[in-house]
C-alpha cells in the first residue's frame, strides 16, 4: 500500500505492517492507498474522507452495489435467529431450490465457502467420477488459487504465439506432478484444443473453462468452440465443467444460457453469495452423485465449518431473487452505454486504446486488439507501465477499478454513474499516455 502521509490510513497501515506480512492480507489489494469505512449503493467512501465511485465491487460480487436493502434485510433477518449451527439450516435449500430453477444444467447443488473451493471440489468430482487423473484448462485463464487450476495461469503473452501451450508452473511451489496432471489448451482454438484432447483422451477426467474469462479482458468464448469441448467430452467420457464464478451475472441463467451450451458442472461465486464468502458446484443429477453422503458409491470428501452457512444462504438469496431478467438486461445495457461512450471518446481524442467486455464488465487495453484468444488479447508487458498509470490516475479521480484496468457495474449505477465513469477513464487514460504532463497538472489541482 501506499497511503497519503498524515492521514488515517497511514497510521492503520503503520499497525498492519507490525502484524501482517507486508500489511495486508488481500495481495490484490496491496496497492491501495487507503482503508475503507463504508459503501452506499456504487459508492464507498474510506477513513481518509474521500469518497469513490466503485467499479470493482469487491471484485465483482456486489451486483447490487453496497448495502442492497433486500439484501441488508435478510442478513438482519438471519442475524437475530443465529450465526450458524453446524446443523442444516432451511435456507441453503432455498438457494440450491433457486439455483436448480434458474440453471437448466443444474440439478442438484452443494455449497461451499469460495469460488477456489469450488473449482477444486468440481475438479476432484471429474477425478473420481472418471477415475482419470488429468484435467484440461485454457492457456491463461483464471480460476482461483487450488494448485492444479493455477497451472499457466498467466503465461507470459507472446503477441501472434502459435503453437502448442505449455504447463508452466504458477510458483516455485507448483510440484512437477501437478503440471503433468495439468493439460493446457488454447482459449478459442477448436481444432488445437481437440487435438491435445484426442491425444490424451484415456487420461483426462475434466475439461474447466470459464466462458467469458476475465484474463481475456472478458473476451467471449466462441460458441463453435464450446460445442466442440461439449461433442469430445460426450464422446470421450470427459466432464465438462464451466467456472461461472464470474460470469454468471452476463445472462440470467449465466454465460451457459446466454451461449447455448450446457455442462456437466458448473461452478459458482461472487455474486450468488450476496457479499458473503460463497462457492457452489452444480450440476446434472448423475454427477452430483458423487457428493451424496447417502451412497455408498460417493467416494469425495466435501467438508467445511462454513460449508452452507446461513447467513450466506440468506443475503445470496435475496440477491438472486432481485436480480430478474430485467435487472440483468438493464446492468447489461448500463455496461453497453459505457463502452459505447469510451469508443467513442477513444476515437475524439485519438487515444491508441481498447474497449472490450460483455454485459456489465468493461476491459481496457492500451493498443488496438484483433482476436479473442490469451496471447491476442491480454496485457502486453509493454502495457504494463501504461496500466499502473491508468490505475493511478482514475483512483485519484475517485473511480475504484482493479489494478488489471478492469471494471464492472452494479445494478445500483444510474445513468449519471455511467456518464462520471466515462468521464473519468477518459481522462485517466489521457494521463496514462502523456503522464509527465497531466501529473504535473494533477498536483497543481490538488
Amino acid at each position: 500500500m501506499f497511503p497519503a502521509p498524515n492521514t488515517p490510513s497511514e497510521a492503520w497501515y503503520d499497525r498492519a505492517c507490525k502484524v501482517m506480512p507486508g500489511g495486508s492480507t488481500r495481495r490484490a489489494l496491496y496497492d491501495m492507498r487507503s482503508y475503507m469505512h463504508s459503501g452506499y449503493g456504487c459508492r464507498v467512501l474510506d477513513i481518509d474522507g474521500n469518497l469513490f465511485l466503485d467499479g470493482s465491487n469487491n471484485f465483482m460480487v456486489l451486483i447490487h452495489g453496497h448495502k442492497h436493502p433486500p439484501t441488508i434485510a435478510a442478513i438482519k433477518d438471519q442475524l437475530d435467529r443465529g450465526v450458524s449451527f453446524g446443523l442444516p439450516a432451511t435456507g441453503e435449500v432455498q438457494l440450491a431450490e433457486h439455483l436448480c430453477n434458474r440453471v437448466a444444467s443444474v440439478d442438484r447443488v452443494v455449497f461451499c465457502n469460495t469460488g477456489s473451493e469450488a473449482v477444486m471440489h468440481a475438479m476432484k468430482a471429474a477425478r473420481a467420477l472418471t477415475q482419470r487423473p488429468k484435467i484440461v484448462k485454457c492457456e491463461g485463464l483464471y480460476h482461483g488459487s487450488y494448485d492444479y487450476a493455477e497451472v499457466s495461469n498467466t503465461p507470459p503473452v507472446t503477441l501472434g504465439a502459435q503453437g502448442f501451450p505449455m504447463s508452466r508452473a504458477f510458483g516455485p511451489y507448483t510440484l512437477p506432478h501437478v503440471l503433468e496432471d495439468v493439460l493446457v489448451v488454447p482459449f478459442n482454438h477448436a481444432v488445437m484444443a481437440e487435438a491435445i484432447i484426442r491425444e490424451h483422451a484415456d487420461e483426462i477426467a475434466g475439461i474447466v473453462i470459464d466462458p467469458v474469462p476475465s484474463r481475456i479482458g472478458y473476451a467471449v468464448a466462441d460458441p463453435e468452440f464450446l460445442r466442440m469441448l461439449r461433442s469430445v467430452s460426450d464422446e470421450l467420457g470427459i466432464l465438462l465443467i464451466f467456472d461461472e464464478i464470474a460470469s454468471f451475472r452476463v445472462a440470467h441463467d449465466g454465460a451457459q444460457g446466454m451461449l447455448d451450451v450446457r455442462p456437466d458442472l458448473t461452478t459458482f461465486g461472487k455474486i450468488i453469495g450476496g457479499g458473503m464468502p460463497v462457492g457452489a458446484i452444480g450440476g446434472s443429477e448423475k454427477a452430483m452423485q458423487i457428493f451424496d453422503p447417502s451412497r455408498a458409491s460417493a467416494c469425495l470428501s466435501f467438508t467445511g465449518t462454513f460449508n452452507a452457512n446461513p447467513m450466506t444462504m440468506a443475503a445470496g438469496l435475496a440477491t438472486l431473487v432481485h436480480y430478474t431478467e430485467d435487472e440483468v438486461l438493464r446492468v447489461n445495457e448500463m455496461g453497453d452505454q459505457l463502452r459505447a461512450a469510451l469508443r467513442g471518446g477513444i476515437e475524439q481524442k485519438g487515444l491508441p486504446a481498447h474497449v472490450g467486455g460483455c454485459g456489465s464488465f468493461v476491459s481496457l487495453f492500451f493498443a488496438p486488439r484483433i482476436g479473442n484468444s490469451y496471447h491476442s488479447v491480454a496485457h502486453r508487458p509493454e502495457e504494463l507501465p501504461l496500466l499502473k498509470r491508468y490505475w493511478s490516475a482514475a483512483i485519484d479521480r475517485r473511480l475504484l477499478i482493479d489494478e488489471s484496468g478492469r471494471l464492472n457495474i452494479s445494478t445500483a449505477y444510474t445513468s449519471g454513474d455511467i456518464e462520471e465513469a466515462s468521464e473519468i477513464i477518459l481522462a485517466s487514460l489521457e494521463e496514462a499516455f502523456d503522464a509527465p504532463l497531466s501529473v504535473a497538472k494533477q498536483r497543481r489541482s490538488v
